[in-house]
């Protein structure tokens, strides 16, 4: 299969810069609510907050019983008080095992034996996630359909429904429908997993939408299923010693939206084996490859994301290298989808950080595309960001390639990142 390496030339170590944030999230709510690594830098986006969020235990629960539809409405009885956060955190469901992040300063409770979860915010959107046993008997265009009968149209609160397709959510197949009430717009989308159907929904005053959406973003990039859920085996539970996998021809996936990461373009070419200290990633859908440091941890919050990080508890875990695939709505090539890409990319961090500043940017010199490098504050720590952004050969995807650390250990980190940068290339 034609590959091809990435070739530019990099900013001096010295304007090197990157973004994302981090901070120790402390769980307030009894027990349900929890998560102290929701922050970590490089893995989510649009809210700052980014990083793999690892579940965390809940106290104790009893054992509920499953077999309630998703997507069918819960009734008050056994709701649990209502918790307000202080800060980001992370809920645990006690029997399915999947993990939820929940944004600060929002009102959390959980609905019948499901233990469905209920977030309704101050500012003025309401996001909740309600599952039941997976229904391969129903198709996932149906059950948007079920729910669609019920509330779209004159007797329900959607007036018309403005778009729908299909996406991936955790790396699972999933479904979404947006609709318009009178003052509100809401998204809902239907997640199937091997054990649960998950549906969240996400509701906003018309003139709160847009501001408002990159909070259900967030939530969805940070979900993870419980254990069994999703149909292929996670790269992060693949042996250190694996042996190298063939790349398998498979269509490249990609988001609809930035979440703050890189891309690149190539010209043909050969990749050299990876050196014996180091591991490739090779994954159908991805759409490249790349070289990382063996003991380095490998996640893929989404089916178009992945993450590469030193070994957990090191000072290498908050140095992390995050590839993303976008395919930005109204791009008509493959140039364009990068400028857009690197535009929201910018507009993303401004928006969710503090002092962000743009350090060095230009085009690149071997390939179409563009970098940067960015500096900003989060929670009290500077942090630095170095994104490439280029477009794929064809179509409208753009793959977003990124550095981020502290700043305090950003360059020491950096030929690290260097490394993989070079190896990264781009499969047909």
């Amino acid at each position: 299969m034609p590959r091809a390496p990435i070739m530019f030339r990099t900013f001096s170590a010295a304007s090197v810069l990157a973004l994302t944030m981090t901070g120790a999230v402390q769980a307030n709510d009894a027990g349900r609510i929890t998560g102290p690594d929701i922050n970590r830098p490089g893995v989510a986006l649009p809210m700052g907050s980014s990083g793999t969020v690892r579940p965390v235990q809940p106290m104790a629960q009893p054992a509920q019983q499953s077999g309630q539809p998703a997507g069918q409405q819960p009734t008050e009885e056994n709701q649990t008080p209502v918790q307000m956060t202080k800060e980001p955190g992370l809920f645990v469901h006690p029997v399915r095992g999947f993990s939820m992040p929940i944004p600060a300063g929002v009102a959390v409770s959980h609905r019948g034996q499901e233990m469905h979860v209920a977030i309704r915010s101050p500012k003025g959107y309401v996001l909740s996630l309600q599952t039941g046993d997976a229904n391969g008997l129903i198709p996932l265009p149906g059950m948007l359909g079920r729910l669609e009968s019920r509330y779209l149209g004159e007797r329900g609160p959607w007036e018309r429904k403005l778009s729908g397709g299909t996406l991936a959510v955790a790396g699972m197949p999933a479904i979404e429908g947006i609709y318009q009430g009178h003052r509100t717009r809401t998204r809902v989308i239907i997640v199937r997993g091997n054990k649960t159907d998950f549906v969240f929904t996400f509701t906003a005053p018309n003139d709160l939408y847009e501001e408002h959406k990159p909070v259900f973003e967030w939530v969805l990039t940070n979900f993870t299923p419980g254990d069994g859920e999703r149909a292929n085996q996670p790269a992060a539970a693949m042996a250190p010693n694996d042996p190298a996998k063939t790349p398998v021809a498979a269509p490249v996936r990609a988001a609809d939206a930035v979440a703050t990461m890189a891309t690149g373009r190539p010209e043909p070419a050969q990749s050299a084996p990876p050196q014996p200290n180091m591991s490739r990633f090779v994954e159908p859908g991805y759409g490249f490859t790349m070289d990382y440091p063996k003991e380095w941890r490998v996640e893929k919050p989404t089916a178009y994301m992945a993450t590469f990080s030193g070994p957990e508890g090191s000072a290498a875990s908050h140095a992390v290298i995050t590839v993303q695939n976008v395919n930005p709505a109204g791009a008509e090539t493959g140039e364009q989808a990068a400028t857009m890409a690197s535009a929201d990319l910018l507009k993303a961090l401004e928006r969710s950080t503090q002092s962000m500043a743009v350090l060095g940017e230009g085009k690149l010199e071997e390939s179409p595309g563009s970098q940067f490098i960015a500096r900003y504050e989060y929670l009290g720590t500077a942090y630095r960001k170095w994104a490439v952004i280029v477009p794929r050969p064809q179509g409208t995807i753009a793959h977003i390639w990124s550095f981020t650390a502290p700043e305090a250990s950003f360059e020491s980190f950096q030929p690290v990142a260097e490394s993989m940068l070079r190896s990264w290339t781009l499969t047909q």
